[in-house]
């Protein structure tokens, strides 16, 4: 089993870690294997899409299935559901949106005042990106996908369509857009792309 470091190199757990070569130095090479990974990825992603679009049809309310809705309707039942699911992920979401996290960067050495110094200046930087980018607003509309379907994504860029110069900006990017591998790992962390 070959287990992925980066793009262009793969360790195979076979010969104990050495490094052997992916053989992707022409674009033809590269080509192949990203159509490779994708078509691996295929039905891990139509997997999850289902789930996740599942989940966001019971938290807009629509508990029951169509079948059983027809079902229903044919009956002329009502098919409402009393949603319990929405209200606590409204409560979370909306705790979120009003105090939201901070990033602070603290000094290793609490005694350095030249890294105290610089942690204080990194956390204003961030803070100023953030408010600039409206990082806050995408930021919570993200935290509303991981909630409700296991996966949010941001996308951070310098738009430079105001300021010639370049202004930090963030955007939400849409769930059911994302392709990633299938991993073991939080965060896709043990993946070599996203």
């Amino acid at each position: 089993m070959a287990v992925y470091k980066d793009v262009y190199e793969v360790t195979d757990d076979s010969n104990q870690g050495e490094r052997v070569s992916a053989n992707l130095d022409t674009p033809d090479q590269l080509l192949k294997w990203i159509l490779k990974e994708k078509s691996s990825a295929k039905p891990h992603i139509d997997r999850w899409r289902a789930a996740a679009t599942e989940c966001y049809r019971f938290v807009d309310g629509h508990q029951v299935s169509e079948a059983d809705a027809a079902v229903l309707k044919k009956a002329n039942r009502p098919d409402n559901a009393f949603n319990s699911a929405q209200k606590f992920i409204r409560f979370v979401t909306g705790v979120e949106r009003v105090a939201q996290e901070a990033v602070i960067f603290n000094p290793i050495d609490e005694n350095n005042a030249r890294q105290q110094i610089y942690g204080e200046f990194l956390t204003r930087c961030y803070d100023w990106a953030i408010a600039k980018g409206s990082g806050t607003f995408e930021r919570s509309r993200s935290f509303y996908d991981l909630i409700v379907a296991g996966m949010g994504w941001e996308d951070y860029y310098i738009d430079r369509s105001i300021d010639p110069r370049g202004m930090p900006a963030m955007t939400r990017l849409d769930p059911m857009e994302m392709w990633f591998p299938e991993v073991d790992r939080q965060n896709l962390v043990s993946s070599r792309w996203r």
